[in-house]
């Protein structure tokens, strides 16, 4: 489909097969899988006891105290319980690159490159010296998200989102809209998407964007998804002015307007959306809005397929299977099928059984 998926925390590229936009996580990205459908490895402990997941904290303090780490618990200064000040280990190994909750200077990691041992060991520690701190909870919960124990997760994303960690109220939406350790649930994945988005969070936004859009746990409601997407992207949220611009593109919940599109798609891009250089570079291949241009579709296309796009890739390869802006060279739209095949585009394995 056309739009960009929910977007959580969790990781970036997750996707939930057959939605008409997957669901996100880490939002860097929400992978971000996109357009025609929503399309970890557990570390060695060298030098450490063998660790295997303990389905509780309390259990965890005796194995990790024979490796010398600190277990005393140090009082949350009333002045700054979020402990800004701090800069740990757990910080360092397991924070989310778009939690605004992270710590200064850090820069976080996807989930799908969490080191799991010795981010556990930190975050145990961490989570332990420093009970009432969100943060080294929610971050705790993201390490045993990668170790794919989603009911450990959601234990300790609800820990986090009590102590007001709004980017484990996103995956704990995450979880229940995904079925990840509990039963598929839209209206309470709506309810926490709620709750984080009342606490500031652009993500959360977007996320209830996209249910109101795809009527999942509430009457399926354009106008409704336009004001959500709307106020995610004056926060900055790419994947908002994205699904924006594909909003004015198919006049739903707006007048069909394929200038107002562009601009959303351009915002998008400059927000760091590659998949919506791809959107431009569509609308000038089919000529919306603009005079059909299949040289400039081509270089959008490029720019698209340069930033990570890999429908871009497609896109190319059917532009020199048809001469269009090119030279027509089977040969050279094989080459881009077989790219984007090799990154699971779709499209591009069926174009290519006509290469066969």
């Amino acid at each position: 489909m056309n739009h960009k998926p929910y977007v959580t925390y969790r990781h970036v590229e997750h996707a939930i097969e057959g939605l008409a936009t997957p669901i996100c996580a880490d939002q860097e990205s929400m992978e971000r899988v996109r357009n025609k459908q929503l399309g970890r490895t557990l570390a060695s402990a060298v030098g450490l006891v063998a660790l295997t997941w303990l389905t509780t904290l309390a259990a965890t303090l005796p194995a990790i105290a024979e490796q010398g780490i600190s277990t005393e618990k140090v009082p949350t200064d009333p002045l700054d319980p979020s402990r800004s000040d701090l800069s740990t280990d757990c910080d360092r190994l397991a924070a989310a690159p778009t939690d605004a909750g992270r710590a200064p200077a850090i820069a976080g990691v996807r989930i799908e490159a969490i080191a799991i041992v010795p981010a556990m060991m930190a975050c145990i520690e961490a989570t332990h010296q420093y009970p009432a701190v969100a943060r080294f909870a929610y971050q705790l919960g993201r390490v045993v998200d990668a170790r794919k124990d989603y009911a450990e997760a959601r234990r300790l994303y609800e820990r986090a989102a009590e102590m007001g960690s709004s980017a484990a109220m996103v995956n704990l939406g995450f979880l229940y809209a995904s079925a990840l350790g509990v039963s598929q649930d839209y209206a309470q994945a709506h309810r926490w998407f709620k709750r984080a988005a009342a606490a500031g969070d652009n993500s959360a936004m977007f996320n209830l964007g996209f249910l109101s859009e795809s009527g999942l746990g509430v009457p399926q409601d354009y106008g409704e998804a336009r004001r959500w997407y709307e106020k995610a992207a004056n926060g900055g949220e790419a994947n908002a002015m994205h699904n924006l611009g594909t909003l004015y593109l198919n006049g739903k919940g707006v007048t069909e307007d394929f200038a107002a599109a562009q601009r959303w798609y351009e915002k998008a891009a400059a927000a760091g959306d590659p998949a919506a250089l791809t959107k431009i570079g569509e609308l000038y291949y089919n000529g919306q809005g603009v005079s059909q241009d299949f040289a400039e579709a081509r270089r959008w296309f490029g720019l698209a397929a340069a930033a990570g796009d890999r429908t871009a890739l497609t896109s190319i390869g059917l532009l020199y299977n048809n001469g269009q802006g090119v030279s027509q060279d089977f040969a050279e739209a094989r080459r881009w099928y077989e790219k984007a095949a090799s990154a699971g585009e779709a499209t591009a394995m069926v174009n290519l059984v006509s290469y066969i």
